[in-house]
């Protein structure tokens, strides 16, 4: 059913572009303008339903998108640089800077470019009845180093294999 809710108007342009070919078969006054406006809504109906359903993405796709999209980001930026403390203070502080520079990075990107999609799919899950509790929560506390967003990773994952395996269609 939510196939046909999400491509309505793609399913309502074919059924103007079918009304307009039956229209021309029985009133037949002016049958190449009906005829090509028909076959317009049709097409363009067809196309919108066509397009709609290539876009649309099972769970357990989504999950292993999101889970790649934000490696990539851990890939991108590495590791938190390890602090040594028994060093003299010029270094100390150019360590210093070099790691609250990555977390800031880090944490910043995190929140602003994957967060909010991650929450969207986790909600939409919800509308399913379908949950994560330990993903619900690891995001619900704010991940704040490249350890938590690890494990979100990490659990993303294990979420697209649960989607994939209770679904067989994918």
């Amino acid at each position: 059913m939510d196939i046909l809710y999400e491509n309505r108007f793609g399913i309502g342009l074919m059924l103007i572009g079918a009304a307009f070919g039956f229209v021309t078969a029985i009133l037949a006054s002016h049958p190449t303008i009906l005829w090509i406006l028909a076959a317009v809504c049709f097409f363009s109906g067809a196309y919108l339903c066509l397009w709609q359903y290539l876009q649309t993405r099972s769970d357990s796709q989504i999950a292993f998108r999101l889970r790649d999209r934000v490696q990539r980001l851990l890939d991108k930026i590495g590791e938190e640089p390890k602090i040594k403390y028994q060093i003299p203070e010029k270094e100390w502080n150019e360590r210093l800077q070099a790691w609250r520079t990555h977390k800031l990075k880090l944490v910043h990107t995190f929140r602003r470019r994957h967060l909010p999609q991650i929450q969207d799919f986790i909600h939409r899950l919800g509308e399913k009845g379908i949950t994560d509790q330990p993903l619900n929560i690891m995001i619900d506390h704010d991940p704040q180093d490249y350890a938590a967003i690890k494990e979100i990773v990490d659990r993303l994952s294990t979420l697209g294999s649960r989607l994939r395996n209770k679904n067989p269609l994918s």
